[in-house]
């Protein structure tokens, strides 16, 4: 299969989801403040919820060590990081249906979400056509000039 300036339907998947777990983190965020001054029961997963995105992040972190950056120092310490954070508010957007009076809140929570996945499409597309470009002007670059390189002796 060929692509375009190096794009795959992978990462566009793959960048897609991760703008959609952000978004989701975002909305989760808001909603987790709001039911924590509502019911402060409601704090009660999130160590647990912790524990596991740590878990999570520690197993992106290996997964990716060859596509993202593969000479990043302290990994694993940022994926559990970032996993430990980010998974407890991301799953706190099913607090959103309680604690709404309307549904008008739960649908623009879903359009925030969506709209997160369509930057982080948007964002990889710019980023992959960007680079594939330099690396191709550079390498038209370093063969226009070879012929006038001198030779080694």
């Amino acid at each position: 299969m060929r692509t375009r300036h190096g794009i795959t339907f992978g990462g566009l998947i793959l960048s897609g989801g991760a703008g959609v777990y952000l978004g989701a983190a975002l909305i989760g965020a808001i909603a987790v403040v709001a039911g924590a001054i509502h019911d402060p029961r409601t704090l009660i997963d999130v160590p647990a919820l912790m524990l596991l995105g740590a878990g999570a992040g520690a197993i992106v972190a290996r997964a990716t060590r060859d596509a993202i950056k593969p000479r990043l120092q302290h990994r694993y310490r940022r994926g559990m990081l970032t996993g430990a954070i980010i998974l407890p508010l991301a799953l706190g957007i099913g607090q959103l249906d309680h604690l709404a009076v309307s549904h008008t809140a739960t649908q623009w929570a879903g359009g925030v979400v969506l709209l997160s996945g369509v930057a982080g499409i948007v964002t990889y597309y710019r980023w992959r056509k960007r680079r594939t470009l330099n690396e191709r002007a550079a390498h038209r670059t370093h063969r226009a000039l070879a012929p006038y390189a001198p030779s080694p002796r």
